[in-house]
């Protein structure tokens, strides 16, 4: 078996042949670095220039490949940044930045692209070049397909811990008994996906009054962020909520008389905004 191997790329986003690929190249080392290169600026202008999707933070992808790898031992992840000018320096100085991250001489390179041979034979020329599914035949994707072509359309070839990241949040909100609970329930069975209920509701009820506290609308805005961060996990392309922060600080306004800046920076983390409702 040989010993140390490298596989990098921007893996914007990553999808399932990424996924199949990884798996292949560390069953070939003893030990297996992957490498998430990145030039966000390069990455805005170039990648994601009139996509279907928005730019992917860099320290988003390394999350994902940690999650994916946490239970493979011999497998490390790395973040290299590796500035865009289309000259060769720039795989220069990517390579010296990845041989010093990784500390140790590398002796198989990964890759899925033929192009690379070269580069690969000039950059490491102790280390041999292997292709991994270089015709996508396991899973017919490529990340370039995903950008211009949305996440929606190919779904299904993105990892399961990747989905949430994509999933659309829609929020229903308006005054009391006017039927919320019941369309975000109903939306949520027709667009087979999940939903996340008005926790204001529940707490009171769990507390058996209805007389209101200044602490209270903060903890009811907490556990109900807490609980779309979980319902994103169950989602399918689309995730209905009943109710959010902004409406709990009106709340707070009518109730206690008082606006609470914690309710404004719990409604920044939301990250609701205008969308159309994805065909299924």
């Amino acid at each position: 078996m040989r010993e140390v191997g490298m596989y990098g790329g921007k893996f914007v986003p990553i999808h399932m042949g990424h996924v199949h690929a990884m798996i292949q190249a560390s069953t070939m080392v003893k030990e297996l670095h992957f490498i998430v290169s990145y030039d966000e600026a390069y990455e805005r202008e170039v990648f994601f220039k009139g996509a279907q999707i928005l730019p992917i933070p860099y320290k988003v992808r390394l999350r994902w490949w940690k999650q994916l790898t946490k239970e493979m031992s011999h497998v490390h992840v790395h973040a290299i940044q590796e500035k865009q000018t289309g000259h060769f320096s720039d795989w220069e100085y990517g390579a010296k930045a990845i041989k010093d991250v990784i500390g140790k001489e590398i002796d198989t390179v990964f890759s899925s692209e033929v192009a690379y041979e070269d580069y690969f034979h000039k950059l490491y020329p102790n280390a041999e070049h292997i292709l991994l599914d270089k015709d996508r035949l396991a899973f017919p994707i490529s990340a370039t397909k995903i950008r211009t072509e949305g996440v929606m359309k190919h779904w299904d070839f993105l990892p399961n811990i990747v989905k949430p990241y994509f999933v659309k949040k829609v929020a229903i909100v308006g005054t009391g008994s006017t039927g919320k609970s019941t369309l975000v329930k109903n939306l949520a069975s027709l667009y087979n996906t999940t939903c996340v209920q008005e926790v204001g509701r529940s707490f009171y009820d769990r507390l058996g009054t209805y007389e209101t506290m200044k602490s209270d609308f903060a903890e009811i805005a907490f556990e109900h962020h807490l609980e779309i961060k979980k319902q994103l996990n169950l989602a399918r392309k689309i995730l209905f909520v009943d109710t959010e922060a902004l409406v709990t600080q009106n709340f707070s306004i009518a109730y206690e008389r008082i606006r609470q800046p914690i309710l404004d920076g719990v409604a920044k983390l939301q990250q609701f905004g205008p969308m159309a409702i994805p065909r299924t």
